[in-house]
């Protein structure tokens, strides 16, 4: 269970930490081209609320009839330029092979903000997944399935709690999903 909670910690801090350059980046980038989409607020964009495009009936189906939504599992966070939602499941089990799913939707104000956040965050080594939304990447090393779809970019972890016992078919099973509600 306390590895859970480190899992969830470690993931918050690397949510932090991405909207944070994105910001700044994003900040930058209104500021130069000054483009409509880059400008706009998330007010007038589409907000996707990571619970509700992957629920916990879709989380059963996915780590078994016991997942459950971790204790603290949501959270949103709010800029002028993006929306950041998490949702946390676990299978159950407390055990030391626990299956996890995590994902963060982060809601831009604009596609072209949401790709380019999407780009700067890119892993060396990543590897292109196609079929996907807009364009999709699979870090390894993170064991993250990482999509962008219009202004939405998804962040999914799937599968243990440690990244590099996972592999990209149970996060893609969990991108399907989410994606058919974005």
């Amino acid at each position: 269970m306390k590895k859970a909670y480190i899992f969830v910690a470690v993931i918050l801090i690397i949510i932090i930490g991405v909207v944070l350059a994105t910001r700044k980046k994003s900040t930058t980038s209104t500021s130069s081209t000054k483009s409509a989409s880059s400008a706009s607020s998330i007010s007038s964009a589409k907000k996707v609320d990571a619970c509700a495009v992957f629920t916990l009936a879709d989380a059963q189906s996915v780590l078994g009839v016991n997942a459950k939504k971790t204790e603290g599992a949501s959270a949103n966070t709010e800029s002028s330029t993006a929306r950041v939602s998490t949702c946390n499941y676990n299978d159950g089990s407390a055990s030391a092979d626990e299956q996890t799913v995590t994902i963060l939707a982060r809601s831009s104000s604009g596609n072209d903000v949401a790709k380019n956040a999407f780009e700067a965050a890119e892993p060396d080594g990543a590897q292109t997944i196609t079929g996907y939304g807009d364009a999709a990447y699979y870090s390894s090393s993170y064991g993250q399935f990482d999509v962008v779809k219009n202004n939405v970019w998804l962040i999914i972890s799937a599968g243990p709690s440690v990244p590099s016992q996972r592999d990209v078919s149970s996060a893609e099973q969990v991108a399907k999903i989410a994606l058919s509600r974005i």
